[in-house]
């Protein structure tokens, strides 16, 4: 499983760094070389959970401190860790959007997005039933890995510890389209069809428009 990760991170490198011209322009705020913070409306966990620490890089393999959920979409060089709290004493289910954005803290990191709507349970981390327990004692935190697709060509992908936040849900024109194409699609741990899903959403940001020959790759997958 490490091994595919690495290889797939490895064929993604140069579609992060060089997908897309340094210099194409982006309507879209946050997306392509467009410097803009994203716009959109604002994201909230549900009643019962809150975030309980910072939201960094994961490591190298994408991987979070234990206990984690399992990933929160398929991409894989914008990569996350968000660690969140539930004292309900019982899991709580959470929706994350399709055009859930995250955005760089640290200069020269791109943001990423969510093309798949992911609903996932946060067990509690406290006492109660549906607990995660990776040891004895119960955790603080749970942490959720976010798996995000790149959106801005010429900076670098995410590193163990880059400084993310949580950013809107976007309404970005023509990747509504990719967002509907992807419905009920889990691609999850295949770094093929990753790839075609990455090379997709630099076009459609490139050129504004999602092409036939890209709405045929989607629907394929």
């Amino acid at each position: 499983m490490i091994l595919m990760r690495n290889t797939a991170a490895a064929l993604l490198t140069a579609l992060c760094l060089v997908g897309a011209p340094a210099s194409a322009q982006s309507a879209l705020p946050g997306f392509g070389s467009d410097e803009r913070s994203p716009a959109g409306a604002p994201f909230s966990l549900p009643a019962g959970l809150e975030i309980a620490g910072p939201l960094v890089g994961a490591d190298d393999d994408g991987n979070c401190p234990r206990p984690y959920t399992e990933d929160v979409g398929s991409g894989l060089w914008v990569r996350a860790c968000l660690p969140v709290r539930n004292r309900t004493g019982g899991p709580v289910s959470v929706t994350f959007p399709p055009g859930l954005v995250i955005v760089a803290a640290s200069e020269g990191f791109q943001n990423g997005l969510l093309v798949e709507r992911v609903v996932l349970t946060v067990p509690p981390t406290g006492s109660g039933p549906g607990r995660l327990r990776d040891r004895e004692e119960a955790p603080d935190a749970v942490y959720l890995p976010l798996h995000f697709y790149c959106i801005n060509s010429a900076k670098s992908g995410s590193t163990p510890g880059t400084d993310y936040r949580i950013g809107p849900v976007t309404s970005p024109g023509a990747l509504a389209e990719v967002f509907r194409l992807m419905e009920g699609k889990d691609i999850r741990g295949d770094g093929e069809r990753v790839e075609v899903v990455q090379e997709v959403i630099y076009d459609t940001i490139r050129q504004g428009v999602l092409t036939q020959e890209n709405r045929e790759a989607l629907e394929a997958l």
